[in-house]
């Protein structure tokens, strides 16, 4: 971050050079690393009609991508539960039996990552209790979950690593 692109920054989106606008301008370039990321992040559809600091504090507002996951998989699961609720309120059947019957895979179509969420967190029978949790301490939970899923994905997983260390061997050999 130096003043240069500070400047670069104020003179593309016509800012007045006072104190507090040159903050919002550095906390930029904190958050998207160079004056390029921030003019072209800039130029995203969502920030078309803002303009000078409005569009800067916009495109600091924004949330992180992890939150914005979670919010999608809690959503899932809420809908899970409503949906499994409507139906055995309607048929009469037990909730527990409606939701062991339920193919979630088919019925909601979710990602691989966000059924690993549920999953991991506890699975239906989490979803059957998730009336029962606080909707931050369930946010944070899955914000969890899926960074463990994402440390998982970095990690090769065991078979490659035997596969590899028999190969290695087998070079080895000749």
């Amino acid at each position: 971050m130096s003043i240069k692109e500070a400047k670069l920054i104020v003179n593309e989106y016509d800012l007045s050079t006072d104190e507090s606008s040159f903050e919002i301008v550095l906390e930029a370039l904190e958050k998207f690393g160079s004056a390029r990321a921030v003019l072209l992040e800039g130029l995203k559809p969502q920030y078309k009609y803002l303009k000078k600091i409005s569009k800067l504090l916009a495109m600091l507002d924004e949330k992180p991508q992890s939150d914005v996951e979670a919010q999608k998989i809690s959503s899932l699961m809420y809908e899970i539960y409503t949906t499994v609720s409507n139906d055995s309120k309607s048929t009469g059947e037990d909730i527990r039996e409606l939701m062991a019957a339920i193919n979630v895979r088919k019925t909601f179509n979710p990602s691989d990552k966000e059924l690993w969420v549920m999953n991991y967190l506890g699975g239906r029978e989490f979803i059957l209790n998730i009336t029962y949790q606080e909707p931050n301490a369930l946010e944070r939970k899955i914000k969890e979950a899926i960074n463990k899923y994402d440390n998982l994905a970095d990690t090769p997983r065991q078979e490659t690593i035997q596969n590899k260390s028999i190969n290695d061997l087998a070079i080895q050999r000749y």
